[in-house]
């Protein structure tokens, strides 16, 4: 196996195989295949989105003297992949930076590019300020052009007038790609629409002779690229800085491939492409186009796209929401706010103790006195305030969220998010939310930043801003072109398979629909893996490891009825429905439903179909708590990205007509609990708690302030074969009382590799790794 920083340049089969034959020789595109002495190119990142929450990323080549067309890489031979690792060298990480040059090469002119057991490779590094496009400059006004698509067979679904007005706002559409860059940047950046003869409001139209149904979306492409060159005189790179196509449905990604891909965009690079509606998405067009600009995704808990604070996490299939911006590590990779921000070290400098004002506010904060954004070592944080120009962001409202990102070209990761009273540590400090208020209509958040272990400066008069210093502001001097800036890496570099990109909200909430009762004992630690599928209603991986002896199928006394042939469900019960697409491999696959804490309702295992659907219908009690678990023996899930598109199954579970939780990316066992409603009167608390590799050293409990009896308490537990272990808990509370959530660590050093989330009534009350230290306490409610 290559190490991480050999890039491995496979190609999927589907891409290496074009338009019919037919089809080729209407467009002209040839399928000869040439042997090049020496063939120069550009190295990118590209990135695939679809509407099944996958995501495939392929490096490809941009070559100079053919219209700046894009090709596919072969790279079975390892040469481009070995020479990247002499080097070091990260394509992702750095997309548009590397010019390789390959002698003894075959060249496609679908197009793939396939290197030889001669093929020499050299690799010229062009610097982060070459004399490409200067889209490492996210300020000034940028001109931007959209190519509305027709075939023979199909035009795209939306007009001229309808596309212009979606991403400029020219008919009237308040909420549109220009307005939230614009609102965003803080005015810094503007998107306005490019002009020419053929152009109205940015947007031209060009007619492929071609059949869209079927053709491939590589092809295409190129036919685009090609039409643009006869139609403009050029691929019009030179004259505007970004171009999007808009592509009707129907082209599949790969010769009978999936036809649901969503949109795909170039890292650093002018280029983005939609297919047919996702044109008008709002969130689909603020995630691309950050993608142009050098942004990579945002995780949390594990889930690639699993930050729903920003843009750069799930997308939307709406056409004007939601508002919102993006999380704080790409706020400050943007360097939008940076005269208002600061960085600071306590180890170096002491206890801060001051303001965090609300980023919606940075109009109302005088440069020098206060900060929007702080960072502290690798952590990024920012007071996500919903209202104004953020009123939508969907996680982590009004709390002071704290991302990870260890380098400009990385994943951005949410660990953390604070309201008054909770507090963040990590690698060696704290944060502390001391409190929230609003002075005159601007939103602050007073905290105390200070080393682990030592006391927080609450307490204290705030830290006077001028000793603290500022970050350097760029220069806003409007630059349409700019040079590609590195690309966020990935800590697990995908190659080239599938990966879970949830770019459609997840239907199901985070935080599932809860009963009474806290859940019973603890399950299997979740092997947390790469980019996962969209969350499951409980926010943390799925165990590893089932806890309890598999049950009986289909017992006898099971205490409802499987299979009800009546439409509703009676009074009392909620209507789930299971279904279960199996992969390739379905003697692997078993699966139980049953009550926490009770008898078993269902089960199978050792599935004998194949690529078969298998669909059940229960009606349930809805006061309880159900566990669904869902288990693979091979090790790989259901959905394993090693599989083929075609040959992968998948799971949804649906509740009372709605889509409770899908998914099937997993390793050993996958669970999901599900719940009905609290009464009227209550809200719910819902925590998760990964204990680490030591869970005999933790304890928690729950308690009302002024009360000495625990509500509810779990731990320590014994060791599961060196295996984290994964507690997931609800409880109906009445919000008109104050309570506290207490984690301890018996070893006063933490959780060991383990993870903590709160929520109470759909609000985050804190997200931590809890990396050191004996407790931490959170309080919440009507405190």
């Amino acid at each position: 196996m290559l190490s991480k920083s050999v890039q491995v340049f496979t190609v999927l089969s589907v891409l290496l195989s074009g338009l019919t034959e037919a089809q080729a020789q209407k467009t002209g595109l040839r399928t000869k295949r040439k042997l090049l002495d020496t063939f120069s190119c550009i190295l990118y990142e590209v990135a695939t989105d679809f509407d099944d929450h996958k995501s495939i990323f392929e490096h490809v080549c941009e070559n100079d003297s053919d219209n700046d067309q894009m090709y596919s890489i072969d790279d079975n031979n390892d040469v481009i992949s070995l020479k990247l690792g002499e080097g070091g060298l990260d394509v992702g990480a750095n997309s548009g930076r590397y010019k390789i040059t390959m002698t003894n090469v075959i060249v496609d002119l679908e197009p793939v590019v396939t290197t030889t057991p001669s093929t020499v490779v050299s690799i010229q590094d062009l610097g982060v300020q070459t004399s490409r496009r200067r889209l490492d400059i996210k300020q000034g006004e940028r001109s931007m052009v959209i190519i509305r698509v027709n075939g023979d067979d199909k035009d795209n679904d939306y007009s001229k007038e309808k596309i212009a007005d979606s991403f400029f706002g020219v008919n009237g559409d308040v909420n549109n790609l220009a307005s939230r860059y614009k609102a965003c940047s803080m005015d810094k950046l503007l998107f306005v629409p490019g002009q020419g003869a053929q152009f109205t409001d940015g947007v031209a139209e060009i007619n492929i002779n071609v059949q869209i149904e079927g053709a491939v979306i590589a092809d295409v492409v190129k036919i685009i690229t090609n039409k643009l060159v006869e139609q403009f005189g050029s691929n019009l790179k030179s004259t505007y800085t970004h171009v999007v196509y808009a592509v009707p449905r129907g082209t599949t990604f790969g010769a009978g491939g999936s036809n649901s891909w969503l949109a795909f965009a170039y890292m650093n690079h002018y280029l983005s492409v939609y297919n047919d509606n996702n044109i008008i998405y709002i969130s689909n067009q603020v995630h691309e186009t950050g993608h142009n600009l050098g942004l990579t995704h945002s995780s949390h808990g594990g889930v690639t796209y699993g930050d729903q604070s920003g843009t750069m996490g799930y997308g939307y299939g709406q056409e004007d929401t939601p508002e919102m911006c993006f999380n704080a590590a790409k706020s400050w990779q943007l360097g939008w706010y940076q005269d208002k921000s600061a960085e600071y070290n306590p180890a170096e400098k002491g206890t801060f103790t001051g303001y965090l004002t609300a980023f919606v506010d940075y109009k109302s904060v005088t440069v020098g006195e206060e900060f929007v954004q702080f960072k502290i070592l690798d952590y990024f944080l920012i007071y996500n305030k919903a209202k104004g120009i953020n009123h939508e962001t969907k996680e982590f409202a009004n709390m002071v969220t704290i991302t990870e990102m260890v380098a400009e070209n990385k994943y951005s990761e949410s660990v953390a998010a604070l309201g008054a009273g909770n507090t963040f540590t990590g690698k060696g400090i704290a944060v502390k939310v001391c409190t929230m208020e609003t002075i005159g209509g601007v939103d602050k958040a007073k905290i105390s930043i200070f080393v682990d272990g030592q006391p927080d400066g609450c307490s204290s008069a705030p830290t006077s801003a001028s000793g603290v210093e500022p970050v350097a502001t760029p220069s806003p001097t409007p630059v349409p072109l700019a040079t590609p800036s590195p690309v966020p890496d990935r800590t697990n570099r995908p190659t080239y398979r599938p990966t879970p990109r949830p770019t459609s909200a997840p239907v199901a909430p985070l935080t599932p629909v809860p009963t009474h009762a806290p859940s019973p004992g603890p399950t299997s630690a979740p092997v947390t893996p790469g980019p996962t599928q969209a969350p499951s209603p409980g926010p943390t991986a799925p165990p590893t490891a089932s806890p309890t002896p598999q049950p009986t199928p289909r017992p006898t006394d099971a205490p409802v009825t499987p299979q009800p042939t009546h439409a509703d469900c009676p009074d009392g019960t909620m209507d789930v429905r299971i279904t279960i697409m199996t992969d390739i491999r379905p003697q692997e696959t078993s699966w139980y439903f049953k009550m926490r804490g009770g008898a078993p309702v269902d089960s199978a295992t050792n599935l004998n179909m194949a690529k078969h659907e298998y669909s059940h219908r229960y009606c349930v009690p809805d006061d309880k708590v159900y566990e669904f678990r869902l288990s693979d023996s091979g090790g790989d899930g259901i959905k394993s990205t090693m599989d083929s598109i075609e040959d992968q199954g998948f799971y949804e579970i649906s509740v009372n007509g709605e889509i409770y939780s899908s998914g099937g990316q997993f390793e050993y066992d996958e669970v999901d609990y599900i719940q009905g409603p609290c009464e009227d009167n209550k809200e719910l608390l819902q925590f998760v708690l990964t204990t680490g590799t030591a869970p005999g050293t933790v304890t928690w409990k729950l308690q009302e302030d002024g009360s000495a009896v625990d509500i509810a308490e779990g731990g320590p537990w014994p060791s599961h074969n060196g295996r984290s272990i994964s507690y997931v808990a609800h409880e109906c509370l009445d919000p008109s009382k104050c309570y506290t959530y207490s984690i301890f660590s018996a070893n006063g050093d933490g959780l060991h590799n383990g993870h903590l989330e709160v929520n109470w009534n759909s609000n985050n009350v804190a997200m931590t790794p809890f990396e050191s230290g004996p407790s931490l306490f959170f309080p919440f409610g009507n405190c």
